[in-house]
């Protein structure tokens, strides 16, 4: 039986990471074939033809002629034995009529023996009513995280090294500034690109940062 859950919170509170270890987790017990776990952002598939097309790449499902990618999906998920797991992140990027098909047919009560599970990811708090979603799926906040809690995520990633780079007020200014937007991406991003400046490199790549520049600003 499929199921949709809708999570959402601020940017770098570890919605996608979360997903992504429990997927992990869960695939070691429960083992799914490979080709019916997929993740995809979708801030680019922004018609219902390219979207179900790449959701028919992606679970290796074959479109025959006559037969539209929607019904192809459809045909997949209400005929097979197995559960197909669909991770959608950035799913407040797709247009409302896309959102409410996805969202439908993972929804037993609006898709009889449908066997799509859907995991939603955003940062908007309201989307399912904003597209008005019939499924009302199960949904999951992520709060902010708090000047605590990122010092303790900063100190166990500092923890790795095998010398102290950044001191102990450092960290406690960091993490207060960081606090006020929750977001652990740009905390860990601002940290290596201290780390990069007292190891003497220049050429550090901060992935989830806007660009070093930015980095430099929140240390000065």
């Amino acid at each position: 039986m499929g199921g949709c859950m809708y999570i959402n919170g601020l940017p770098g509170t570890g919605k996608t990471v979360s997903v992504m270890q429990t997927l992990r987790m869960f695939s070691k017990k429960f083992p799914l074939p490979s080709s019916h776990v997929v993740y995809l952002n979708a801030m680019m598939l922004n018609t219902s033809s390219v979207f179900f097309s790449r959701l028919c790449k992606e679970f290796g499902l074959k479109i025959k002629r006559g037969v539209t990618p929607l019904n192809t999906f459809r045909n997949a998920i209400l005929n097979s034995d197995s559960i197909f797991v669909l991770v959608l992140d950035e799913i407040d990027f797709l247009p409302k009529n896309i959102l409410r098909t996805i969202f439908d047919l993972a929804d037993p009560r609006r898709t009889m023996h449908t066997r799509l599970c859907l995991i939603g990811i955003a940062n908007s708090l309201d989307l399912t009513m904003a597209a008005d979603i019939f499924a009302a799926p199960r949904t999951l906040q992520f709060a902010a995280y708090s000047a605590e809690q990122l010092a303790s995520i900063l100190r166990a990633r500092l923890r790795a090294l095998s010398c102290e780079v950044i001191d102990a007020k450092s960290v406690e200014f960091l993490c207060r500034r960081a606090a006020k937007s929750g977001d652990a991406r740009f905390l860990l991003d601002v940290c290596r690109y201290t780390i990069a400046q007292k190891l003497g490199r220049t050429d550090v790549l901060l992935p989830g940062a806007s660009s070093s520049a930015a980095a430099a600003d929140a240390v000065e």
